[in-house]
């Protein structure tokens, strides 16, 4: 995974040291080093794990956790992940919704088609809209009628009725945090 923990004042003390010597050294290399110099502990972990640097990645690792052995590596391991508890009602799936091969949080209402999606807390998807490989985040409202496809909806978006919305799996389009889209007109794609 290449992570490292170490204290501060060494890591400065491991800083300082390699200037004063003059190394032109990457710092993961710099910390390749001090690793095999010093006395380090190793941790192996074989669980899932993704490496996140951009949007591309964001999206690839939101969906590869959808896939069942994923899910149960990062959630169901000896180590548990343990995040703010927001005792919430579960979501509500109303007469005629479809939900396929999806992640939904709490609190949610959808009346409309879900798949391959993963879907936070509180989010409402009118009826007659369908999404699919999308990640919806918190409080996110999608009007009627829509069709979601390769998306990324930040938290608290407001997507109006019957707008067609669609990235590529290399490329998601993403709707920023709080933005309201009303008109087709006002999403722009970007390559």
């Amino acid at each position: 995974m290449a992570i490292y923990l170490m204290s501060t004042i060494d890591l400065i003390e491991l800083l300082q040291s390699a200037n004063q010597r003059g190394d032109m050294i990457r710092l993961e290399e710099l910390m390749r080093q001090a690793v095999i110099q010093h006395n380090a502990n190793a941790f192996e972990y074989t669980g899932f794990q993704a490496n996140i640097h951009d949007i591309q990645s964001y999206f690839a690792a939101n969906m590869a956790i959808l896939d069942e052995a994923n899910f149960r590596a990062l959630f169901y391991s000896s180590r548990r992940i343990y995040t703010k508890v927001k005792n919430e009602i579960p979501t509500f799936f109303a007469t005629g919704s479809q939900c396929r091969d999806s992640l939904c949080g709490t609190g949610g209402y959808i009346e409309g088609q879900l798949e391959h999606s993963v879907i936070f807390r509180d989010v409402l998807i009118n009826h007659d809209s369908q999404i699919k490989n999308a990640i919806i985040m918190q409080g996110a409202r999608i009007g009627a009628g829509c069709k979601l496809e390769n998306v990324i909806i930040d938290k608290d978006a407001v997507i109006g009725p019957n707008l067609v919305l669609k990235g590529t799996l290399t490329a998601p389009l993403v709707i920023g945090k709080g933005q309201r889209v009303f008109q087709q007109a006002e999403v722009a794609v970007h390559d």
